[in-house]
């Protein structure tokens, strides 16, 4: 029984967790409403797959266009859809994330089973493993990809352990790491170290047949991938750069040698037990009690944040050369491996891209960190360790304190008034009402004459929250905002806010303008309506007085 009881624990209070989340809407974010917004319409028959998202093409806005974004890789929606055509949106949401959740969880706990661990350390383990439930688990919010690292990120590890200790199978193994890039990029970046630790020993002792096989296996969902993006994609560049329709580095200055190499050190210990969610916490929404802050800009905070993560990452080295040194294992081999690995690669990406994933996206550390919590926390609370034992439970408790407290208060008690205003879809969508979404669709519906006719979503300025509107909206929409929309340079203008080409149509269609009231006052209607010539008058449509948008509309003209 004390071996399943890291097993039950996992799953009573993630439960427990998931179950109380029940009780209010669920939220996806930016990212996720972007890739499920293909799931919606392939629920609806709009789309022919997942990941494929029907749009009005720019060209002429009475037909519509397929458009296959390769800035993310198809996993997400594909592994989200199944469930979603048989339950309930949010529900199938939920449903699929607790599952994902449990599987990593298993995988995390399995390998934990490999090294024999004391019964406290489980314990402790099996704590740091449920904080991600309330975090990137997706019990109440599914703000990003990352519970699919932390799902195959185990099994993955465990996977090169074996072809490491057994050689077998080899092509196979290679296939299955080589198909994390089918899942999250991210994941990819985790895996290329773990691929290195199984072909190891065969390149050093020159088995090159049976180092070509591990690599031919993982080079095929690669290339496979490659080639499926080529095909949907409009050429070559988009493809390789994720079809983003806008790129530009918003700091050129954040990326001198030596930032980098402070985000470098720092990231390791803002992923560990997910300490990055206090320490962003502390550094961007604390001026009140840091006046030193006031008036320092995003990127410029970012030194500090991850100054805050050097403990941290001191903690985590020490120990991975301490159980090396005193108990050489291949698993606290690969623990080393993959965490030096991972944030090396990260920061020649973040170098080659201009852009500092390592201090601002350290929720990726959750495909690979967790390899390394036993021997941390083995190491920290060893018999006459006081100073590590101190910094380890600090680094544990904080960020599980702190994602407990957010979860309770922002998740679940400020969701509790709003759990009348969603709609069937069960989503929480304030952009639209704070008291009945399906009343606001009703209002765009009734503005509608036929299904041909163009709903333009316009969300709030500098947010991409028109693609979460567009979930609650299930017409032929052409979501428009300042995100930069990963949808390739035929959208670059026509789905940017600030666009300035006209968008005219070839055949009569009636075009429905759902625009936030924030932009309304900020002077943002006049600018959006002018983009469409064709348009002669326009005119509001009646809409519920807790309404967040107003609907005006207006009939294209064709000669």
């Amino acid at each position: 029984m004390k071996r399943w009881s890291p097993y039950l624990m996992a799953l009573a209070l993630s439960s427990a967790a998931f179950l109380a989340a029940a009780a209010v809407p669920y939220r996806v974010d930016t990212d996720t409403a972007f890739q499920l917004g293909s799931v919606a319409q392939w629920l609806h028959g709009a789309s022919p797959a997942p990941g494929m998202l029907r749009l009005p093409d720019p060209a002429d806005l009475s037909r519509d266009r397929s458009v296959w974004s390769t800035w993310w890789p198809p996993g997400f929606p594909l592994l989200y859809a199944p469930l979603v055509a048989v339950l309930p949106f949010a529900a199938a949401l939920r449903v699929t994330s607790f599952l994902l959740f449990l599987v990593g969880s298993l995988g995390w706990l399995r390998l934990l089973d490999r090294l024999a661990p004391p019964p406290w350390l489980r314990l402790l383990v099996t704590l740091a493993l449920l904080g991600y439930a309330v975090t990137i688990g997706g019990a109440a919010s599914l703000r990003s990809a990352d519970l699919l690292a932390y799902a195959a990120g185990p099994w993955l590890a465990a996977l090169a352990l074996r072809l490491r200790e057994r050689e077998s199978p080899l092509f196979l193994g290679g296939i299955a790491l080589g198909a994390s890039y089918w899942l999250r990029y991210s994941l990819f970046l985790a895996v290329l170290p773990l691929a290195v630790f199984a072909g190891w020993r065969l390149l050093r002792e020159r088995r090159l047949l049976r180092l070509a096989g591990l690599t031919l296996g993982f080079a095929l969902p690669v290339a496979a991938l490659f080639l499926l993006n080529l095909r949907l994609s409009e050429d070559l560049k988009e493809t390789a750069t994720g079809a983003r329709s806008t790129w530009t580095v918003d700091d050129p200055s954040a990326f001198r040698p030596a930032r980098v190499a402070l985000s470098l050190a720092g990231a390791p210990g803002l992923g560990l037990f997910q300490n990055d969610l206090w320490a962003t916490h502390l550094t961007y929404f604390s001026d009140a009690h840091l006046p030193f802050l006031r008036g320092v800009g995003f990127d410029d905070r970012l030194p500090l944040k991850s100054l805050l993560g050097l403990p941290g990452t001191a903690l985590l080295a020490w120990a991975l050369l301490r159980e090396r040194r005193r108990r050489p294992g291949l698993q606290a081999d690969l623990a080393a491996l993959a965490a030096a690995g991972f944030y090396l690669i990260l920061a020649a990406v973040s170098l080659l891209v201009g852009y500092d994933y390592l201090a601002k996206e350290t929720r990726f550390a959750a495909g690979v960190l967790p390899l390394s919590y036993p021997f941390v926390l083995g190491a920290a609370f060893a018999p006459g360790r006081r100073l590590p034992a101190l910094l380890a439970a600090f680094l544990l408790g904080a960020p599980l304190a702190f994602a407990t407290a957010e979860f309770a208060k922002r998740d679940l008690r400020d969701r509790l008034p709003l759990r009348g205003s969603a709609a069937e879809t069960g989503l929480l969508t304030p952009e639209l009402s704070p008291r009945s979404v399906p009343a606001v669709r009703s209002a765009v519906a009734a503005a509608r004459r036929s299904p041909a006719d163009l709903v333009v979503v316009a969300g709030p300025a500098g947010w991409g929250s028109s693609y979460v509107m567009a979930l609650d909206l299930p017409f032929r929409t052409l979501p428009v905002g300042t995100f930069s929309a990963p949808l390739g340079a035929r959208y670059l203008d026509a789905a940017e806010l600030r666009g300035t080409v006209p968008l005219r149509s070839s055949r009569p269609l009636r075009v429905v303008i759902v625009a936030a009231r924030e932009l309304v006052r900020d002077g943002w209607l006049p600018r959006l309506e002018s983009r469409f010539p064709q348009a002669r008058l326009w005119r509001p449509a009646p809409v519920p007085a807790h309404s967040n948008v107003e609907v005006w509309l207006s009939d294209l003209e064709v000669p």
